[in-house]
C-alpha cells in the first residue's frame, strides 16, 4: 500500500497503533528503573552479608582452643557453640550465593528489557515514519 493511499481511518489505527506502543513503551520503562533498584538494593544487600560473612569466617579462625582439660560438660557446650558459629558461617556463605544468584538473573531480564524497548522505539520510528508521509 502506497502511504499517499492512506485513509483517514488508516491514520487513526496508525496513530492508536503509536500510542498503545508508547504507553508500552513507557510501562516496560518503568518496570526497568524498579529493576534497576532492586539491583542496587540487593547489591547493598549482598555488600552487608559479605561483610558479616567475612567477620563471622575471622572469629572462627581467632577461636581459641581452651587451653586447659575441660569437664564433659563444658566440651559439649563448647562444642555445641562452635557448630553454632559454623553453621551460621554457613547459611551466610548460602545467602551470599542465592543473592549472587538473583542478580544475575535480574541482570538478565533487564538486558531483555532494554532489547524489548530498542525494538520497540525503532518499530515505533517506522510507524512514525509512515505516519508522516
Amino acid at each position: 500500500m502506497n502511504p499517499s493511499q492512506l485513509t483517514a481511518k488508516d491514520e487513526q489505527l496508525l496513530q492508536r497503533l503509536l500510542a498503545i506502543r508508547s504507553d508500552k513503551e513507557a510501562k516496560l520503562r518503568r518496570e526497568l528503573a524498579l529493576h534497576r533498584q532492586k539491583l542496587r538494593e540487593l547489591l547493598d544487600r549482598q555488600i552487608l552479608i559479605n561483610l558479616e560473612r567475612q567477620a563471622q569466617t575471622n572469629r572462627l579462625r581467632l577461636q581459641q582452643m581452651p587451653e586447659q582439660i575441660l569437664t564433659p560438660t563444658e566440651l559439649i557446650t563448647f562444642k555445641l557453640t562452635l557448630m553454632k558459629e559454623y553453621q551460621k558461617e554457613r547459611t551466610l556463605a548460602e545467602t551470599a550465593e542465592m543473592l549472587v544468584i538473583e542478580k544475575e538473573q535480574l541482570e538478565s531480564i533487564m538486558v531483555h528489557m532494554q532489547q524489548a524497548i530498542l525494538q520497540l522505539v525503532k518499530s515505533q520510528q517506522k510507524l512514525q515514519e509512515v505516519v508522516d508521509e
